[in-house]
Order: structure tokens, then C-alpha cells, then sequence
């Protein structure tokens, strides 16, 4: 039995502690280059290696084979760098063999020790090869080395790579060799690559070939040893080395030759055929992009562009014919839109056709109030327009009779459902004058469509063009996009191809004259003098996107507001009447009540009336005392503009609006496959080489 003695001593230092402290540092130490994220890339970032120079000796043997030897000089920066490896594609072969691997240490060959693949422990000084069904792979193992320069040989024997054709005129033999393959130019740069074939005879080198290279006799001064060299291979870069003879060993075809060539054949034909369907394919772009550039501008100038008018006035006092306020509006920016029809329900009202009074509920002490629109019918049996009879029977149905009264509130179902009537029936009225040969409307939506389906059958032609050349085309989508383009180009356009008569170019021209005469109206009359012409020209104002200055010019001089609202006028726009949330006499009215539109804009800010290249849109503004006209007529223009959501907005209260929401360098048989220099790459060899 062991007892322990609470009652000894205890010692001042806790060694154990201290040993515990220690191994606890340790452990971090040697695992937290595991545990940070990113501490291994860290790491391998600073080692690399640089191929001070790669250089491969290739000897044609007697009976077609090749002996193969690399020098490979590296320089290593950072480490320790412990391994190597070598994986040698197999493809143009017929079997790789004899691998054997050596370290240059001062000139001499250090020659590394064979072991079996499962044997292989990275141990200096030794080496292994497996083959696959794909290529060989090597690696080998070294004394440690960080900062320094080594060299090592590898050498092998490549049996079947040697070309040989027999039947064609004249008859050769061939070496491709992938000296340094793209893959090792991606693990580091190789700065000069030398390669040497060696042949076992002379050749003349008039009967010769050699590529990357033009002149045969520059490469070589006795026909039998031929070299080349090349510099500053970077990331990607391969060196392919060819060389092309007279028969001069007796050998056959290899296994893979045939197939090979048929592959080389097809790729140089694919590549041949892709390089004219792109150059016909750009140059179809191109003509498509200036003809039917031309196309869509001739289109404009021929069935777009309105006819050319004679001299018009500068400006002109009063409307040119009778055509109504919203028709006005709707020849001049060819649109019929909600500027023209709350020009029309003013102007209905200006003809005394209708009354509009403003309903209002104070609520208790100001709170909760209310106001509403009453519309009463004056003369059911007025002569009207079309549109202008659709827009009474949105109002007040059908079956319309005088004194019949409809508030605003309650009409947004009728009114949704009526609004295409209504414009199509303004697009009528300028058509039945003559001044179009068709609605614009109609004429905008069939360019739209045709556009439409230009683009759709483009696309559409576009995945059958690319399914069938895309492979080997890859600019079949050049003219795709051209036509794709240009669709949209003559949807873009379709607003402008709406195209007037001569006697609408020159109604516009005058329509035109008359707008500058309202939008610049305190030029050429005096207003407080002219009061009489606010109610007479406020539709067109209205139709013409001017409602905002013709209000504010003309409620600066107390202009009475229209007989046609509130029942008996007496009232003026202007200033010191009083607060326009008050009731009682400071509101300025009298008769049956103040009639307002609701103000607050049209909802783009303004614009409208003016020609369909000229802008129009409001100009000037100004605040007023009482809910006036310039609130009537914005307020219930923002409401008609949204006949997704209302018909008007009534000031701010609660009530509610309207809803609607080949032969080669030797020429025939089978040829250098298209050409020596044709068919793509041709060598064996090459593959990744790399150190760890």
C-alpha cells in the first residue's frame, strides 16, 4: 500500500505542470500548419522550380525503335524538394520500355537504383515506372535540396513511334516527339530546350523536312545528326519537334498509324471548313448589318417619314379646324393617351354637356373627411364623337338622361372596360379625316410584331446553325446576333413609322403653330385683358401637355373660374382667396359647389400633345390658394394615366379610385497527313514532368 503524506511539504516549482506547458506548445507546433486554412498553400507557394534547360537526344535505331534520353537541369527555389516524376503518354507508341534514371554530379552519372512500384518509399537514390493503359509513370526519389540546381537523366526506349510511308510519292519516314509537353510548362518555365536526332544514316537535306523549322540544312552540317533549339517556354507553351526523310530503316507502319492519320485528316478538314464558314459567316454579318441597316432606314424614309409641308405661321391664335381638343392631341403625338381624354372630359364640360361638383364631407372637427365628384348629364342628346360618346356611357351608362348624375367614385369598372374603346375611337377620328391612311396604333403594333418575329425566327435559326456547324463555326452566331439586333432596332423604330398624310402633315404643321401660341401665350396676348380664352383653350392646354403654365399665367391675373363647374361661377383662380382646406367664403365659389380634378401630376410629370418627334410635356407650375382647375386637371390626369390602379384620384381623402390593375510535302497516298505542317499535333512523347 502506497500512502501519500498531506502533511510534507510541497514544492515551490510545479515541474509537472511545466512538462505538461511543454508538450502542449509541442503539439500546436508541429499540427497548427494543419488546422490554418491555407498555411500548405502558403507553403507551396514558395516552392517552385524553373527548367534551367530541357534537353532531349532522340537515335533512330536499325529496326525503327527510339532511344530517348532527357537532361533535365533544374534550378529548385524554396523546398526541400525530395522527389520526382515523369508520366509519358502512350498514344503514337507501341510501348514504352528501359527506363532508367541517373543524377549528373560533377559530370559524372550517378545512375538511381530500380524498385518495384509497391517498394517504392521515396528513399534517395532509387526509382520506379508502372505502366497504365494511358502512359508510363515514373518518379524517383533524391537527397533533399532547397535553393540549388540539380540534373538528372532519364533515358527509355519508345518502340512503334516511327511514321512510315510507303505509298506515297515520294515515299518517307517520319519522327514526331513532343520534346517538352504543355504539362510541364504549366508546373514551371523552361528557359532553353535542345533537341538532337540522331539518324543511322546521312540524308540529303534538300529530301528533308523539319519543323518548327523552314530551312532543313540550317539544322544540321552532315545529314545523320540534326538540332534545334528553342527559348523561354512559359505556362502552356509545348515544343514539338518533326522531321520528315527518305526511307532509311526497314520498318512498316505502326499498329496506330492508319487511324492516326484518318484523325489528322479530318481535323485539318474541319479546321479548313471552319475557317471559311467563319469568314463567310463574319462576312454575312456584315452584309446583313449594312443591308438591313439599310433596310430599316429606308423603311422609315419611304412609310415613316411624314410629307413635306409648305410655309406654316410661326403661330397661329386660334385652332386651325374643328377637330376636338383630344384628337388634336392625338394627331400631333400620334398617340392617344390620357392627356386626351381628360382634355375631352373638360372640353365636354366647357360645351355644357356636362357639370362637375365637388361633394364634400368635413368629417368631426376636421377629421375623417371625404371628398367625392358628382358628374350631371346637361344634354344626353349633344352632338358627339365617337370617343366622346364612349366616355359619357363609361360615365353614366348606356341610357344616359339629363340631370342623370354619376360620382367619380363609382365609375372605375365601366371606365377600365372602356378606355381601349375610347382610344381606338380617337385613333378613328383622325383617320376619318384623312390625316392617317391607318390608326397609328395599328401601325406600331404590326412593325412591333414583325420585329418580334424576326428576332424569335433568328434565335430559332441560330440552335439550328450552331447544331449543325457550331463545332467547327463558332462565329454561326455573328449574323444571329446581327438579325437579333436589327430586330430590335425596327421594334425601337415601330414609333416612328406611323405615317400622316399630306393633309395630316399639314394639319400637324398648323395644330403645331397653335400649340406655341397657347404654350407662349403672355407673348402674344395680354392676360388680364384675354381672361375670356382660359376656359375656351383650357382642353387643348390639357390635350397638349401645357396645363400646368396655362393655369399659373392665367390664375396670376385672378382669371374667374369656367362657368361650366360649380354652376354658376363667380369664383377666381389667383391669389387671396382664402385657405383651400377651409370651408365658408374664403373659398372663393359660389352656385352648387367648387368643381376640382384632383391634382398631383400625370404621373411621368407632364408631357403629351406635342408631335411624336417634338417632346411636348409641361412647362412653368405654380401653387395656388384654392383647389383650383391646374388641380383638376392634374389630378384627374395621373388618375386616368393609371387605369391599372384608378380613374382619379380625389385630392387626399378617402375616397376610392377607379381599379383595373489532302496530299502533302510529297504529295498523294498517305502524304504527311494533309501536309507537314497541317493535321494538328502529330508526336508522341511530351506529357508532365514535375518535382515534389
Amino acid at each position: 500500500m502506497i500512502v501519500l503524506d498531506d502533511t510534507a511539504p510541497k514544492s515551490r516549482f510545479d515541474w509537472l505542470g511545466l512538462m505538461r506547458l511543454l508538450l502542449l506548445v509541442g503539439l500546436a507546433t508541429v499540427m497548427l500548419p494543419s488546422l490554418v486554412p491555407g498555411s500548405h498553400d502558403v507553403a507551396a507557394q514558395d516552392r517552385s522550380v524553373e527548367w534551367r534547360r530541357f534537353d532531349v537526344t532522340i537515335d533512330l535505331r536499325e529496326d525503327g525503335s527510339y532511344h530517348i534520353a532527357e537532361r533535365q537541369e533544374i534550378d529548385f527555389q524554396g523546398g526541400p524538394f525530395r522527389t520526382g516524376f515523369a508520366n509519358i503518354p502512350l498514344a503514337r507508341t507501341e510501348g514504352i520500355s528501359n527506363v532508367t534514371i541517373a543524377e549528373i554530379v560533377n559530370g559524372e552519372e550517378d545512375p538511381l537504383r530500380r524498385v518495384t512500384p509497391s517498394s517504392f518509399t521515396q528513399t534517395a537514390g532509387t526509382y520506379t515506372s508502372q505502366t497504365t493503359t494511358s502512359e508510363i509513370q515514373i518518379e524517383w526519389a533524391f537527397d533533399p535540396v532547397r535553393d540549388d540546381t540539380r540534373t538528372f537523366l532519364l533515358e527509355y526506349d519508345v518502340a512503334g513511334a516511327l511514321r512510315v510511308y510507303l505509298d506515297s510519292d515520294p515515299p518517307g519516314q517520319e519522327i514526331s516527339w513532343f520534346v517538352v509537353g504543355a504539362e510541364t510548362t504549366e508546373i514551371g518555365p523552361v528557359n532553353e530546350s535542345t533537341v538532337t536526332i540522331n539518324l543511322p544514316v546521312a540524308v540529303d537535306p534538300a529530301q528533308t523536312e523539319i519543323r518548327p523549322w523552314d530551312d532543313p540544312a540550317a539544322q544540321t552540317t552532315d545529314g545523320q545528326q540534326w538540332i534545334g533549339t528553342v527559348r523561354n517556354l512559359t505556362a502552356g507553351d509545348s515544343f514539338e519537334v518533326g522531321l520528315r526523310f527518305p526511307p532509311i530503316v526497314p520498318v512498316g507502319p505502326p499498329s496506330w498509324q492508319q487511324a492516326d492519320d484518318a484523325r489528322s485528316e479530318r481535323e485539318e478538314e474541319i479546321e479548313t471548313k471552319a475557317a471559311w464558314y467563319n469568314v463567310l459567316l463574319l462576312g454575312l454579318g456584315g452584309i446583313i448589318a449594312v443591308g438591313g441597316g439599310l433596310g430599316v432606314f429606308g423603311l422609315w424614309y419611304t412609310r415613316g417619314r411624314d410629307p413635306h409641308t409648305g410655309l406654316v405661321a410661326d403661330f397661329l391664335p386660334t385652332p386651325p379646324d374643328n377637330l376636338p381638343p383630344g384628337a388634336a392631341g392625338t394627331l400631333l403625338d400620334e398617340r392617344a393617351n390620357e392627356h386626351d381624354i381628360v382634355a375631352t372630359l373638360v372640353d365636354l364640360g366647357h360645351r355644357q354637356v356636362i357639370k362637375i361638383e365637388e361633394v364634400s364631407d368635413d368629417g368631426f372637427l376636421g377629421f375623417g373627411g371625404s371628398t367625392d365628384f358628382t358628374l350631371t348629364m346637361l344634354t344626353p342628346d349633344a352632338e358627339l364623337a365617337p370617343f366622346e360618346r364612349d366616355l359619357l356611357n363609361a360615365i353614366f351608362g348606356a341610357q344616359a338622361a339629363a340631370g342623370m348624375t354619376q360620382k367619380l367614385s363609382e365609375i372605375n369598372q365601366r371606365f377600365v372596360a372602356a378606355q381601349p374603346v375610347i382610344r381606338q375611337h380617337l385613333y378613328d377620328e383622325v383617320v376619318k379625316r384623312g390625316y392617317f391612311t391607318h390608326s397609328p396604333e395599328a401601325t406600331r403594333s404590326r412593325w412591333r410584331s414583325a420585329a418580334i418575329a424576326i428576332g424569335v425566327l433568328g434565335i430559332i435559326g441560330g440552335c439550328v446553325a450552331s447544331s449543325l456547324i457550331g463545332d467547327v463555326a463558332p462565329l454561326v452566331w455573328v449574323p444571329i446576333a446581327v438579325v437579333v439586333g436589327l430586330a430590335l432596332v425596327l421594334a425601337a423604330l415601330s414609333a416612328a413609322l406611323p405615317r400622316k398624310t399630306v393633309a395630316g402633315a399639314e394639319a400637324t404643321a398648323k395644330w403645331r403653330a397653335f400649340r406655341k401660341y397657347l404654350s407662349e401665350i403672355e407673348r402674344f396676348e395680354k392676360l388680364d385683358e384675354a381672361k375670356e380664352i382660359f376656359d375656351r383653350y383650357l382642353p387643348y392646354a390639357i390635350a397638349f401637355g401645357l396645363e400646368r403654365s396655362w393655369v399659373a399665367k392665367f390664375a396670376a391675373v385672378e382669371t374667374p373660374s369656367p362657368q361650366w363647374y360649380g354652376g354658376g361661377g363667380g369664383g377666381t383662380f389667383g391669389r387671396g382667396i382664402g385657405d383651400p382646406w377651409s370651408s365658408g367664403p374664403g373659398r372663393g365659389r359660389s352656385g352648387g359647389g367648387m368643381v376640382i380634378f384632383p391634382g398631383g401630376g400625370w404621373g411621368d410629370g407632364g408631357g403629351g400633345g406635342g408631335n411624336a418627334n417634338d417632346g411636348g410635356g409641361s412647362t412653368g407650375g405654380g401653387g395656388f390658394d384654392i383647389p383650383d382647375l391646374q388641380e383638376t386637371s392634374d389630378r384627374a390626369g395621373r388618375s386616368l394615366q393609371s387605369s391599372s390602379d384608378s380613374l382619379f384620384d380625389l385630392l387626399n381623402t378617402a375616397a376610392r379610385t377607379f381599379g383595373g390593375s489532302s496530299g502533302g510535302g510529297w504529295g498523294g497516298g498517305g502524304g504527311f497527313g494533309g501536309g507537314f505542317g497541317g493535321g494538328g499535333s502529330r508526336g508522341g512523347g511530351g506529357g508532365s514532368r514535375g518535382f515534389g
